[in-house]
């Protein structure tokens, strides 16, 4: 058990607890173990802080990586839950009004090109999850008023705001809406002006097929002029 009461002041990497191996190249710096058996709650690292006031402007934890080109992580998380519980969990019941976030993913200043993201989620294995979303789950069960997805661009000019790519899809549907009272709008669009193409005297371009209530129907489009 190590213990002090001084008030630690450095920034640097000299504090109460200081570990430094300069000469390692593929070794493990620390480690902890935990192999007893029947464990049910053992915790193996926890930080706690308590204190802060409402300036507080720091970080609890910082992992700093050096530059590298290689395939290497600053972070690698492998879970054996299998059935229950979580890889990460991450809990904030103090959000609310103002700019924080839960999980705030920045990115400023290199392009991201072709073969990178800023957040990549994927799954090699034949999933068959339809209760919830095997790749992605959104739920909000309180919300009323807010909006739960937001996608802004001020520049994007040429680009794709969202876009599915499909091959496979046969019986499926890209986009399924249900639950939506047949008084309200499944979808609400700018209205576009410029257009002579009248319906009344105009035949159309062609169809695109929609499902309303599990039916297939036809919607006619026209060219823009």
């Amino acid at each position: 058990s190590f213990r002090a009461t001084g008030a630690f002041t450095s920034t640097s990497n000299v504090g109460f607890v200081d570990v430094l191996a300069s000469a390692t190249t593929a070794g493990t710096v620390v480690r902890i173990a935990s192999s007893a058996a029947g464990q049910t709650a053992t915790e193996l690292l926890r930080i706690d802080a308590s204190g802060f006031t409402t300036g507080y402007t720091g970080s609890m934890v910082t992992i700093t990586n050096s530059s590298t080109t290689g395939t290497g992580n600053n972070l690698l998380v492998t879970s054996v839950a299998t059935t229950a519980g979580d890889a990460v969990k991450i809990v904030n019941n103090a959000l609310t009004l103002g700019a924080g976030t839960l999980l705030n993913l920045s990115h400023t200043t290199s392009v991201i090109g072709a073969g990178s993201s800023m957040l990549r989620i994927t799954s090699t294995s034949i999933d068959t999850g339809t209760t919830t979303g095997c790749l992605l789950d959104l739920a909000a069960t309180a919300a009323t008023t807010g909006h739960l997805v937001i996608i802004t661009s001020a520049s994007l000019t040429s680009g794709v705001a969202l876009k599915f790519t499909l091959a496979g899809l046969t019986t499926g549907s890209a986009i399924s809406l249900t639950g939506i009272a047949a008084a309200t709008q499944n979808f609400n669009m700018n209205a576009s002006a410029g257009s002579t193409a009248a319906p009344q005297t105009n035949a159309p371009t062609g169809f695109f097929k929609v499902g309303i209530g599990g039916t297939d129907q036809w919607v006619p489009y026209y060219n823009a002029t």
